[in-house]
């Protein structure tokens, strides 16, 4: 109960989590942090419609165009992330999802869940993608018990993002390629059962 006279402050959201702390090529350090941070989904926003990659790879303009948009997002989504000095660096996210498109995929999936990755400029190129891949994956795999982990994670990506090769290292393979929008979908199976053992990615035109 408030006395007369007290202030009642404002609830506080619970700390963030520093998962790792990774290093680029040029030395720099950085954090990589699960938890609510409204100072990042604000630089988020501000990045969305200001970083040329990911204005030119994505439509996150659009998915992350307020903080009011980013919170109704991330209802169903977990996002890791990467700062250097308090300022954002990068992003990964996972969440359940039905591939985008309604096509053959070559395995049996009953829980897949979809990932995607940003690497801001002034730090891409750097060797940070493929560490925020490897922690980021470990991280939302590790949250979940073996029964209820996604079967397959899958990624929408423009032909020609650079990130297409981090994603065929890392153990994706492309499924289906959208000639009329640009796009390339690819998977990683995890326990998802094969169902198509010959199965070629599709063209859809």
């Amino acid at each position: 109960m408030i006395e007369a006279g007290e202030t009642q402050l404002p609830p506080q959201a619970p700390p963030a989590n520093v998962v790792d702390i990774i290093k680029d090529k040029s030395g720099r350090l950085h954090e990589l942090v699960d938890g609510p941070r409204p100072d990042l989904v604000e630089q988020l926003v501000a990045l969305s419609g200001s970083d040329p990659g990911t204005m030119k790879f994505t439509r996150d303009s659009e998915r992350f165009a307020s903080t009011e948009a980013f919170d109704t997002w991330h209802e169903e989504r977990d996002v890791l992330w990467m700062t250097h000095e308090e300022q954002l660096s990068g992003v990964i996210f996972f969440g359940p999802k039905q591939p985008s498109l309604d096509i053959l995929l070559p395995v049996v999936t009953t829980n897949p869940h979809t990932m995607g990755i940003r690497v801001y400029d002034g730090y891409s190129a750097n060797g940070l993608g493929t560490q925020l891949m490897n922690v980021g994956h470990w991280h939302y795999l590790e949250k979940f018990a073996p029964a209820d982990e996604p079967d397959l994670i899958w990624v929408e990506s423009q032909h020609d993002n650079p990130a297409v090769g981090m994603y065929e290292r890392f153990g994706y393979k492309p499924y289906a390629f959208d000639n009329g929008s640009g796009t390339s979908l690819m998977y990683l199976p995890l326990n998802a059962q094969v169902a198509h053992p010959d199965f070629k990615p599709q063209i859809i035109t």
